[in-house]
């Protein structure tokens, strides 16, 4: 068409129908805007992500999916360690790591000049745990093979380290893992407008 006037009447409700779908996300990306000024890491971007791997899921893109589960949990991680105790798990400074654990966490140290470290995401589920995060000590204590099954399916994952494709059977057993390690609700995840 070469004006809105010119524009037929089905392409208008489909214009209509994406603004009604897209305008039930507005408070949510208001809220993520927000909080996400104040720290890089937010409960909603956590959510966003996990909704998100729901969705390439249902698409049946299941590596992708996985690569976003796992990435929910780091960044539930990121945020626990950033709004609560103000680490950045990029940029960790040792006096904020127990020193039972300097040693441990040598093999992440930035550099040996200014001593700040780079966690993995074990390394900070562990750093969160001596936190005194409850979920977090569970994640060490209870639910450290469901970890470890995540890492390893992501690892596996032919977008990252291997040629490994992935399945249904994989998704949905680690989608439910995951909920569960960060205690997460399915029902508050959001639901992206189908077109």
């Amino acid at each position: 068409p070469q004006s809105i006037s010119e524009l037929s009447e089905e392409y208008d409700r489909s214009i209509y129908e994406f603004a009604c779908k897209a305008k039930k996300s507005f408070g949510f990306l208001k809220a993520l805007c927000n909080k996400k000024e104040q720290y890089n890491y937010c409960e909603e971007l956590v959510r966003d992500m996990l909704a998100n791997a729901r969705r390439k899921g249902e698409m049946g893109l299941y590596t992708d999916a996985i690569l976003r589960l796992y990435r929910s949990v780091e960044l539930w991680t990121q945020w626990k360690l950033g709004s609560d105790h103000k680490i950045d798990t990029s940029n960790v400074k040792e006096e904020d790591i127990p020193q039972y654990l300097i040693k441990e966490f040598a093999c992440y140290k930035r550099n040996n000049k200014y001593k700040f470290y780079k966690l993995p995401l074990l390394a900070s589920i562990k750093l969160l745990a001596e936190k005194r995060n409850k979920q977090a000590k569970k994640i060490i204590n209870e639910m450290k093979d469901d970890l470890n099954d995540l890492m390893r399916a992501r690892n596996y994952c032919s977008l990252e380290h291997n040629m490994e494709p992935r399945s249904k059977k994989d998704y949905d057993r680690l989608f439910d893992k995951v909920l569960k390690m960060i205690d997460f609700e399915e029902v508050e995840l959001r639901i992206f407008p189908k077109f």
